[in-house]
């Protein structure tokens, strides 16, 4: 049997879209020397105006490969892309993962690290650096988020150059049994992890600050392109767009509602008059499930509106809201 390492449920509903939690970040004591050491090596070895040339490199990193859901109660594997126009003889990446559900780490699962094996190596990536292979570092043990640290040097460039995205390194998570959907409920970014953790790839030109999930980060030290979000589902409420409770009327991925949702629905009944092209799920709209499990847009009404502000200012979440269809 799989050993497992279980995580609290936590929480993303004050988490603004585009970044997972990270308290903890900054006080983060984990050193990752080996792989730094190496990478200074070889940045030594780089003229200094190709170090961190964002421009000269093309590297990316894709998480999941299209898919877009974790599922509930079954072993989900997430997998990380990389296209690159270079080959590569060193990296460092640190991915943060929150998920608002309880979970489980799988272990062992893959061979790396070898003390406590997290991490697989697929095609390519097998064996991919010559200084003592893949590093993975993890830090499992804070309340917010769980991170992954991912890094390596050769003393030439192993990794070939893709110019299609290849799958490099898996993980598995499994999201325990009887819990409900969530809309955005897994949230993996893109991070530094002082005091070492560079978010870089180093080729035989320079050292570049790879894209994530299509977008730009500031540097190497502050990562900051947008994190991505998967729904968690529950069997045949994988791909409906109405996940959880209901009230999401503005579709931003938020299981508790906001007076943006009130403002969408508002616009859509009294100032456009139509639903086309602004309510976008009509079954997180009709808040108080007038029609059943295939409502119209005449099934939104002022009733509709009027239950969302009194749950979001009047009566509070004591008032309730139901699950969807």
């Amino acid at each position: 049997m799989k050993a497992i390492i279980q995580r609290n449920t936590k929480s993303l509903d004050d988490e603004a879209i585009g970044s997972c939690p990270r308290s903890y970040m900054m006080n983060t004591r984990f050193c990752f020397h080996a792989v730094i050491l190496e990478l200074t090596a070889l940045l030594a070895l780089v003229p200094f105006s190709h170090v961190l040339a964002q421009e000269r490199g093309d590297v990316e990193i894709r998480v999941n490969g299209g898919a877009n859901v974790f599922y509930v109660g079954e072993r989900n594997v997430v997998e990380f892309w990389i296209r690159n126009d270079a080959s590569l003889s060193g990296m460092s990446l640190a991915f943060e993962f929150s998920v608002a559900r309880d979970y489980q780490w799988v272990t062992p699962y893959g061979s790396k690290p070898s003390e406590t094996p997290y991490v697989q190596e697929e095609g390519d990536a097998v064996d991919g650096f010559s200084f003592g292979g893949l590093q993975v570092s993890t830090r499992f043990d804070n309340a917010v988020s769980d991170s992954i640290l991912l890094g390596g040097a050769s003393s030439a460039p192993d990794y070939p150059a893709h110019s299609q995205y290849t799958l490099c390194y898996t993980v598995a998570m499994d999201i325990l049994p009887d819990q409900r959907p969530l809309k955005s409920g897994v949230c993996i970014d893109n991070v530094f992890m002082p005091p070492a953790g560079d978010w870089l790839f180093v080729d035989g030109i320079g050292a570049y600050v790879p894209l994530f999930q299509g977008s730009a980060s500031q540097g190497a030290r502050n990562p900051n392109a947008a994190a991505v979000y998967f729904d968690i589902c529950v069997g045949s409420d994988c791909g409906r767009c109405c996940l959880g409770r209901v009230g999401d009327a503005n579709q931003s991925g938020d299981d508790e509602p906001t007076i943006g949702d009130v403002s969408t629905m508002i616009d859509a009944k009294f100032i456009a008059n139509t639903c086309d092209g602004i309510l976008l799920c009509l079954l997180e709209a009709d808040i108080n499930q007038s029609g059943g499990a295939s409502p119209t847009c005449d099934d939104i009404t002022i009733g509709d509106i009027s239950t969302l502000i009194d749950y979001l200012f009047i009566t509070g979440s004591s008032l309730g809201l139901s699950e969807c269809l």
